[in-house]
């Protein structure tokens, strides 16, 4: 009896510090799945969940792989000889934090890889070149992999924002608005802490995005498929351009037809 009380002992020992580690940081997604309309940029995801007091929160959305196009040279030909596609880079890529992150330690950071130069994802893109000129140095790679990161910065693709997770007790939450031009897909919800100089994370959670199958017209909502959309727009163009071509081919009988009476009136 004595030695299967001290198995149930030492397995209890044993097992806490896992329970204890899985529960140090949880997250909850206002939904998980958002149809978006045409307007992107209206929509909002709340993240929410619970931590030690006090202890710091990171939050890493990112969403799904896309290339990159980049030039390094601007110019107005229809050939360019410097494009690139910077693969394996994410769509998006947007870091929330509750506190500066130069209060965090570098070690601490790398754990949550959380680089405000984005140092892991350049150290996982890689370039194509989109013209037959040969293999690249790894200086003009790292060229267009920072172009295409700054690129993204500009669309607010990527970003850094600091000291936007609220926090109270142990609740913390963040209204995160999404962006014009990211990516349809799915998009990965990661939070971290670090909780007695460890850090924890939570469970990945997914969100997906998906179009929208529906228009808003005045106050009325219409179900209607794509495919119905570039119809309802397509129908009224093609007919304006039928018409414009019957009434040309109307002018050139007419011009037929009065240049054949003059000629039988001067015969």
């Amino acid at each position: 009896m004595k030695t299967v009380m001290l198995l149930c002992f030492c397995l209890a020992v044993f097992l806490y510090p896992v329970s204890a580690m899985a529960n140090d940081i949880t997250c909850q997604l206002s939904t998980t799945q958002l149809d978006v309309g045409l307007n992107i940029a209206k929509e909002r995801i709340k993240i929410s969940g619970e931590s030690s007091v006090g202890a710091p929160v990171f939050i890493i959305i990112q969403g799904p792989n896309r290339p990159a196009l980049v030039s390094m040279y601007k110019n107005k030909g229809l050939l360019k000889l410097s494009e690139a596609e910077v693969m394996n880079l994410p769509g998006f890529f947007h870091i929330l934090s509750s506190v500066p992150i130069e209060q965090i330690e570098p070690s601490h950071l790398a754990a949550m890889n959380v680089y405000p130069d984005y140092q892991k994802l350049r150290s996982m893109a890689w370039v194509r070149m989109r013209q037959d000129i040969g293999n690249i140095s790894h200086e003009a790679q790292k060229d267009y992999i920072g172009l295409a990161i700054k690129t993204k910065e500009e669309k607010n693709l990527f970003a850094l924002h600091q000291e936007v997770v609220n926090r109270s007790g142990e609740n913390y939450w963040v209204e995160v608005p999404l962006v014009a031009g990211m990516p349809i897909g799915e998009l990965s919800v990661k939070t971290f802490s670090i909780v007695d100089e460890r850090v924890v994370a939570s469970e990945p959670q997914i969100i997906t995005l998906k179009p929208s199958s529906y228009l808003f017209f005045g106050s009325k909502e219409l179900s209607i498929s794509a495919f119905v959309v570039i119809v309802a727009f397509m129908v009224p163009i093609m007919l304006l351009s039928i018409a414009a071509i019957v009434d040309m081919v109307e002018q050139r009988r007419e011009r037929e037809r009065r240049t054949k009476l003059l000629k039988q009136i001067w015969q």
